[in-house]
């Protein structure tokens, strides 16, 4: 049961991650007029100033959600060790 659970929150996670993302990034966008696409890049709006609080909180939180997420990919693919150690090692260099 605990498994089971442990699951649909993983998975419910992953669907609302790249919602989460944009809107957070695009409520970034809003809190910094001029910004621009060609000039600036995304990681400038974590660089001290109008919006950087709220977009590095936000990028921690999505980090979280993540985590979550793949934590559901060991107990899935528990069977297939190379598949988890290939995973351990890509995690460890995100």
């Amino acid at each position: 049961m605990k498994n089971n659970t442990l699951l649909k929150l993983s998975g419910f996670c992953g669907l609302i991650l790249p919602v989460i993302t944009i809107v957070c990034v695009l409520l970034s966008l809003l809190e910094v007029p001029d910004f621009n696409w060609k000039e600036n890049a995304i990681s400038d709006l974590g660089r001290p100033g109008e919006a950087f609080c709220f977009f590095n909180l936000s990028i921690i939180f999505i980090g979280l959600l993540l985590m979550i997420f793949t934590l559901s990919f060991f107990k899935i693919f528990k069977k297939y060790k190379s598949t988890n150690t290939i995973m351990f090692i890509s995690l460890f260099f995100l």
